[in-house]
């Protein structure tokens, strides 16, 4: 549950900064998780021009039962419905893989 203090914020920033949601031991396993997925034979691998170096993954949600399990997280979803007053539905979950200033462009 987010704060009237934390609400009032991410209305006057545009974003809102949550710490300490996940410790250690959940990032690296979502760490572990993008790196089996970097490996995985899925329409959502999106790939540089090298056609080898993974640029994306798109639809991690449908593909992977750890961030299936992530989208659905009360935390998280009591947050984004306390700011955006309605009901979420997650249109698209990807981790964009790109580094920093290498790598083709994005649209």
């Amino acid at each position: 549950m987010l704060t009237e203090s934390q609400i009032t914020e991410y209305r006057s920033e545009g974003f809102l900064l949550l710490e300490d949601v996940f410790d250690v031991g959940d990032v690296a396993a979502l760490r572990r998780e993008v790196t089996d997925l970097y490996g995985t034979e899925h329409p959502g691998r999106i790939f540089e021009e090298d056609g080898t170096t993974v640029r994306g993954i798109h639809g991690c949600h449908t593909t992977s039962a750890l961030f299936s399990r992530l989208v659905r997280l009360p935390e998280l979803l009591t947050a984004a419905e306390q700011l955006l007053e309605s009901k979420v539905h997650v249109f698209q979950c990807k981790v964009n893989a790109k580094k920093a200033l290498r790598g083709e462009v994005w649209q």
